[in-house]
């Protein structure tokens, strides 16, 4: 008899811990902004999966808005326009983690020398972004070669690549994928990457540029379930660009007019990842600080404090 109700507890413990890890398993609705981009392609694989509402928009000034209406649990933002946003805005969003490293390419066709950064003294270096990070990335790269160029600004890096395709193209250009590998299928072309070269002069850890930021008034289990979803996808891409590219392709009509081969190609050098921002805070704070001597007006000379930084478990 002993027996039998022994066994029975054992039985409904168990049932009892299934139960409870069910419940455990079963998350809200959470809301995803992110722009067109490297940061889409991020979480593309997260496009289509129940609970989780991605909505991809064309427009940075929608990401910023959102941020201070909190319309959204997670948005995608680059981390300049989401700092500046926290220190200057008004923002209570905290951020949570980068996604997309350096990503920022200078380029020339073949027959415009571009072996090293010296190659592009006195020269025109038409780039976007100005005064921010791919700008200020090509600044750093300059000013640390003690390089002198002319910069001439875009508004966007699809204006950039515009100008290259035309009749009189610009001998050098600041560019980032995926239009590096467009670029790539109908030109020979010279290479510099950025983020590389100042690794290198240990001028900086990482060019940081989209992160994720998270609304405090979200319900935190939600939230940082799918941050964890976000991760595992960026390991899942990085673990085989050929599938995951195969995966997303459908998902998106942005995916699907890159198209399979560019998605696969531009993937590697795309420089996504995960880097959690509570624990790489010293790293992100160093690069802060060279934003701010360079643009001393983003984020009124100032770094944010630290509660900016969302721990999520």
């Amino acid at each position: 008899m002993k027996k039998i109700i022994l066994s029975l507890m054992v039985v409904l413990v168990g049932f009892l811990l299934s139960a409870c890890k069910t419940q455990e398993e079963v998350y809200g609705d959470v809301s995803v902004m992110v722009p067109f981009g490297t940061p889409l392609i991020a979480v593309g694989g997260l496009i289509g999966v129940e609970g989780i509402n991605v909505e991809a928009v064309n427009d940075p000034s929608l990401l910023t808005a959102a941020m201070i209406t909190q319309e959204k649990d997670i948005i995608i933002a680059p981390i300049t326009a989401g700092t500046a946003s926290y220190i200057k805005a008004g923002s209570t969003y905290k951020m949570a983690g980068i996604v997309t490293l350096g990503n920022t390419y200078i380029v020339s066709r073949e027959a415009n020398a571009l072996t090293s950064v010296n190659d592009l003294e006195g020269k025109t270096i038409t780039a976007y972004g100005r005064n921010n990070t791919p700008d200020i990335a090509l600044q750093v790269l300059l000013d640390n070669a003690n390089v002198t160029a002319t910069i001439d600004y875009q508004s966007s890096v699809g204006d950039v690549v515009a100008l290259f395709n035309g009749n009189t193209p610009p001998e050098y250009i600041l560019v980032a994928e995926p239009f590096l590998t467009q670029l790539e299928a109908n030109n020979t072309l010279n290479v510099l990457n950025v983020e590389e070269i100042l690794q290198e002069a240990d001028i900086l850890d990482n060019i940081y540029q989209a992160a994720i930021f998270v609304n405090p008034e979200s319900l935190k289990v939600d939230v940082d379930h799918v941050i964890s979803l976000i991760e595992e996808n960026l390991n899942s891409l990085n673990s085989d660009v050929s599938a995951y590219a195969n995966s997303i392709v459908d998902k998106h009509a942005y995916f699907t007019n890159l198209g399979v081969a560019v998605l696969e190609a531009s993937l590697p050098t795309a420089n996504l990842a995960f880097v959690g921002a509570f624990s790489n805070k010293t790293a992100i704070e160093n690069y802060y600080s060279i934003i701010n001597t360079y643009n001393a007006n983003l984020f009124n000379n100032q770094l944010p404090n630290t509660d900016f930084y969302y721990e999520y478990n």
